[in-house]
């Protein structure tokens, strides 16, 4: 499945970074492409999967069905769109519709100049795309509120701690 058109194979970290999008399956699923493609084995290659899929988006044409593109309709509920999709929904701004219909030929022009950078700009838009437009809260690390339970924690233990030798010292 590699490209033979590209002059350069596209870099792992921008793949990677493409591959945070998300999409809606068609099984109505709601996932990034990184867990999507996960799902299919990888073909024998020295290429990772990440870029052996956007070899397949923007060199064969993938980009035209893959939807995710979130747009929340008037009562609530959110669909998610493909550029190949026919018909929109009727509360789908012109802009909004030109945005879906463009924006992945852009990428793919980008990508077959190596132009790895602009490739990166367009996914940093489309990311703030779907937060904007989706109803989905993006699954923050827990690094940070980790520590502070853990730090919770370890706080109680040490109250529970104290007060247990206190009250074992008032008895005797």
């Amino acid at each position: 499945m590699v490209s033979v058109a590209w002059g350069e194979t596209m870099p792992q970290t921008t793949a990677a970074h493409f591959c945070q999008l998300l999409v809606k399956t068609n099984e109505g699923r709601l996932m990034s492409l990184h867990a999507f493609i996960r799902q299919t084995p990888a073909a024998s290659d020295s290429l990772t999967i990440e870029q052996q899929f956007a070899d397949y988006v923007f060199h064969y044409g993938g980009w035209q069905s893959l939807r995710i593109f979130p747009h929340q309709q008037a009562d609530g509920n959110v669909v998610w769109l493909a550029p190949d999709d026919i018909d929109h929904p009727a509360t789908l701004s012109e802009e909004h519709q030109k945005y879906i219909n463009e924006v992945l030929p852009r990428m793919a022009a980008e990508a077959e100049t190596g132009n790895w950078e602009t490739v990166d700009e367009y996914t940093d838009r489309l990311l703030q795309y779907q937060r904007t437009f989706s109803a989905t809260t993006p699954i923050r690390q827990a690094g940070g509120s980790t520590t502070t339970i853990l730090a919770g924690f370890l706080l109680l233990l040490f109250i529970a701690s104290a007060r247990t030798s206190c009250s074992g010292r008032s008895r005797g």
